[in-house]
């Protein structure tokens, strides 16, 4: 299994949002990630009904994870995919060594004003200021550096 070299700074860059897991106490010193296994199976849902596929751990993960607010909730994700979501839904999950859920990336693509192609978490249109990815606390590195691998 090959080990994750992703360096902070290109982290940090590549995410676009680097302050959100900075305040989720991920470390950003500069040191790379090594040692992380990026061998990660992801799972991708292009459709909403991938909220359905996801339910039954979505907010079981949430209550182990760093971010457990209420607009991380599946309940509170779908009611604003169904009402305010524009674009292709992209929700992402990550499976550990066990092969259970250990991590959901919950975001969206859609094209901005001038045309350009967005990753989006879902939440973000001005209604919600704590969106994160839910990552089950002891695998952040890890899942994180699989989702971006992924994007």
């Amino acid at each position: 299994k090959k080990a994750c070299q992703i360096p902070c700074s290109e982290l940090r860059a590549r995410s676009r949002t680097g302050e959100w897991m900075a305040r989720r106490r991920v470390r950003f010193d500069g040191r790379p990630f090594l040692g992380y296994n990026c061998s990660m199976q992801l799972e991708h849902f292009f459709t909403p009904a991938g909220f359905d596929a996801l339910k039954p751990d979505w907010n079981r993960l949430l209550q182990t994870s760093a971010v457990n607010t209420v607009f991380s909730t599946w309940e509170w994700q779908t009611v604003w995919w169904r009402h305010l979501g524009a674009g292709e839904p992209w929700l992402m999950a990550a499976r550990g060594d066990d092969g259970s859920r250990v991590a959901i990336f919950p975001c969206f693509r859609a094209t901005n004003a001038a045309g350009e192609r967005q990753v989006r978490l879902i939440g973000c249109a001005d209604v919600a200021d704590y969106l994160d990815p839910i990552i089950a606390g002891g695998q952040e590195s890890a899942a994180l550096a699989a989702f971006l691998q992924a994007l």
